[in-house]
């Protein structure tokens, strides 16, 4: 079970699993014969009143970020970073400092995103990247993510849904919108 709120990913502590900042359940159960949403405690349906004998859980996600959204953020991230790194490098590196630009570019968007948090151009965008269970994403599939986002970026600009389903699929990490 997630332990993050799906609207607002705030991290629930008590053992109804509710999201402390606005108290929406962070999963939810329906009626086996009626389909009626039942809340975590409740054994018979408030609906058809019958007893709810399988326990099925969905877990609630914010919904899925568009993939303009998502190339928004990777060049935000990559043009005003990797500029400042550019020119930082170059008074002291030379021509290094161009080479070496884009791998510090990688390693901020590896660690910007990983644990929960946001990056500079996933705030813009209102971005965020989690795991597959809507807790943080982890620094190897954060990582994994943020260079497969440099190969698929091209598809990420003509908008290809396709694309972010296959860097879902592959890094088991999901990019979802805060809006």
């Amino acid at each position: 079970m997630s332990p993050f709120c799906p609207r607002c990913l705030g991290l629930a502590v008590d053992d109804e699993k509710r999201c402390p900042l606005d108290q929406q359940f962070l999963r939810r159960r329906s009626c086996s014969h009626c389909g009626s949403e039942i809340f975590p405690r409740e054994v018979y349906c408030a609906h058809c009143g019958c007893r709810d004998e399988k326990r099925e859980e969905v877990l609630l996600l914010p919904p899925e970020a568009a993939p303009r959204d998502v190339f928004g953020s990777v060049l935000l991230d990559y043009v005003t970073f990797g500029l400042l790194i550019f020119m930082s490098l170059e008074l002291w590196l030379g021509a290094l400092g161009f080479l070496l630009a884009p791998f510090a570019g990688l390693l901020y968007r590896t660690l910007g995103r990983s644990g929960g948090r946001q990056t500079f151009g996933q705030t813009v965008f209102h971005v965020l990247t989690v795991s597959s269970d809507a807790g943080g994403a982890t620094l190897l599939s954060a990582f994994q993510r943020s260079l497969l986002e440099l190969v698929y970026s091209p598809l990420l600009f003509f908008g290809k849904s396709s694309t972010v389903a296959r860097l879902d699929r592959a890094t088991h990490t999901l990019e979802v919108t805060l809006a």
